[in-house]
């Protein structure tokens, strides 16, 4: 998380609202069992964090400290984009599915014949993005949902210049599209976005700019949003808890994402989510 022009009690409310607008997800189960079971799988890699613990830690035990140095590059895919790499491929029942940075193109490779793209998808955009960026035009990874009866498997990605994209996992084709931000006022994306159950949640980033932060919700069957959550401002902006911070009421309760702020400073100096 990132925040400008604030004070050190500033910072404080920031974490605060925003960790305690995450903490309303603790009480109540966020998997989604099918991705869980494919977690499991030392053959898949289906988010980031490898598992919903975010072990980022493969229990595959063919490659050991004895025999590491044995390792030999086997082929190599090159994206064609010369800017920062971030994030991790995922690999789903063979495919592995390839992001890049800005343009934000993404390319499923069989792993039974990696000399073979599956298919690519490579949207158009405001290349004006590529200015509003602060810190290179990175992208941080894709998500993955396996699907249901009322819709294909999809793999999720966020573009630089605010959307976030649904694609079906098979073909590749844009399921739905969404704007999550507006780079007129400095909003980029550059997060991995996170299914928890059918949902897609979807931090922003552009804090440097004088931003304020969010994190959303989209439902996966159709990309409309559920809800949005604030990293600052009044209480029912950034969905506190009604019981907030109870065992520590000496660190306050109630107005933290305005009242740590300099007058109407909140507006303007929110922490991004983006990690």
């Amino acid at each position: 998380m990132r925040e400008m022009h604030h004070s050190r009690w500033s910072k404080i409310g920031t974490a605060l609202a925003v960790s305690s607008a995450l903490g309303l997800m603790s009480g109540m189960s966020v998997a989604n069992d099918k991705l869980v079971e494919l977690s499991k799988s030392n053959e898949n890699w289906v988010m980031q964090g490898k598992d919903f613990s975010g072990t980022h830690y493969s229990t595959a035990k063919q490659i050991n400290k004895d025999n590491v140095k044995k390792l030999r590059p086997s082929w190599s895919f090159s994206t064609g984009v010369l800017n920062g790499h971030e994030g991790a491929p995922l690999v789903v029942d063979g495919t592995m599915f390839i992001h890049t940075p800005f343009p934000n193109n993404t390319f499923a490779i069989d792993l039974d014949e990696p000399g073979v793209i599956k298919w690519e998808h490579k949207p158009k955009q405001d290349p004006a993005a590529r200015a509003v960026a602060c810190c290179d035009v990175v992208n941080r990874g894709l998500a993955y949902w396996p699907g249901d009866d009322k819709a294909p498997a999809m793999i999720v990605k966020s573009l630089l210049d605010g959307h976030v994209v649904a694609l079906n996992a098979e073909t590749g084709e844009e399921y739905w599209k969404v704007e999550n931000g507006d780079i007129s006022v400095g909003q980029t994306e550059t997060a991995a976005p996170f299914v928890a159950k059918d949902l897609v949640i979807q931090g922003s980033s552009g804090a440097e700019l004088g931003v304020r932060g969010y994190v959303t919700a989209y439902d996966i069957h159709t990309g409309e949003m559920v809800w949005r959550w604030y990293a600052t401002g009044p209480d029912a902006d950034v969905g506190l808890d009604k019981d907030f911070n109870k065992h520590n009421p000496h660190y306050g309760q109630k107005g933290l994402g305005t009242s740590t702020w300099e007058d109407n400073a909140w507006k303007i100096g929110g922490g991004t989510n983006w990690g």
